[in-house]
């Protein structure tokens, strides 16, 4: 399928389109926030852009109600301070990209919508969306509005398959990035799987940079802090068939989601 025949693509709709669907209670838009930060030598800046937009288009395609699902264009910075040492890295300020958030959110309200649901794949985008839609909620008090950081979506599910620490550039992310056809430089990559710089840390730093830990303790990091080659995580066991495997589980996972998204308040 070409990219352009995605069905849920809000800017291929036409403005009688939109109208019609904005007055549909079933109606889901759906905003992606993407980021443009290192993601080690082998991997491309856009890498968490790269994911989402995979992993969304497939579940709209999935969906049993992919006619009233809605993706608005990608916002393609984020908040990514803590690779802003690293070539490449271009940081959005959270109370910017907040503002930008809330701005596109509520032109998408006044049109009619009344569920708004915000993605990333980047987990630092997670405030911005956290102010933007308690801003949105008192503007429209009456409307659906929420908000995901992905990894929280999938972790207990593919905890079996990846081996920690789950952080950066690592066996998750550069296994999806396999599985989707994504730019990976394949000679660093086997150079990085023979090398560990990357996890000799104490390891208080690792349980407090481990998502599947689960800490409640939260402290500003900069990756040069922890990994000179901005990886945070153990590469020796990345794949392609497993990134096939974690590219389902989070379909199924983000699928269930909307639909029942879709449904609520209807019937």
């Amino acid at each position: 399928m070409n990219y352009c025949e995605n069905p849920c693509l809000f800017s291929q709709k036409t403005t009688s389109e939109i109208k019609k669907l904005a007055s549909d209670p079933r109606s889901l838009v759906i905003l992606p926030l993407g980021s443009v930060e290192q993601h080690g030598p082998h991997l491309p800046v856009g890498t968490d852009t790269f994911i989402l937009e995979f992993i969304l288009y497939n579940t709209c395609m999935k969906s049993k109600y992919r006619d009233n699902i809605l993706i608005l264009p990608t916002i393609p910075y984020g908040f990514s301070h803590l690779h802003i040492s690293f070539p490449g890295t271009i940081s959005i300020e959270g109370n910017l990209l907040s503002e930008f958030i809330t701005s596109i959110g509520r032109f998408t309200l006044n049109t009619g919508f009344i569920k708004l649901l915000m993605l990333s794949w980047h987990g630092g985008n997670y405030c911005s969306m956290h102010d933007a839609a308690y801003a949105l909620k008192k503007e429209f008090p009456k409307a659906f509005i929420a908000y995901i950081s992905f990894i929280e979506l999938i972790i207990k599910d593919v905890l079996d398959l990846v081996k920690p620490p789950i952080y950066h550039a690592d066996d998750l992310e550069t296994s999806i990035m396999l599985a989707i056809g994504g730019r990976v430089l394949e000679k660093e990559l086997e150079e990085l799987k023979k090398k560990h710089e990357h996890l000799h840390h104490s390891l208080g730093d690792l349980i407090l940079l481990d998502f599947a830990k689960r800490t409640r303790v939260r402290t500003p990091v900069l990756i040069e802090e922890y990994a000179s080659d901005g990886i945070i995580g153990d590469l020796s066991q990345s794949s392609l068939d497993k990134g096939v495997k974690i590219i389902e589980i989070a379909i199924n996972n983000l699928t269930e989601v909307v639909d029942k998204i879709v449904l609520m308040g209807v019937g």
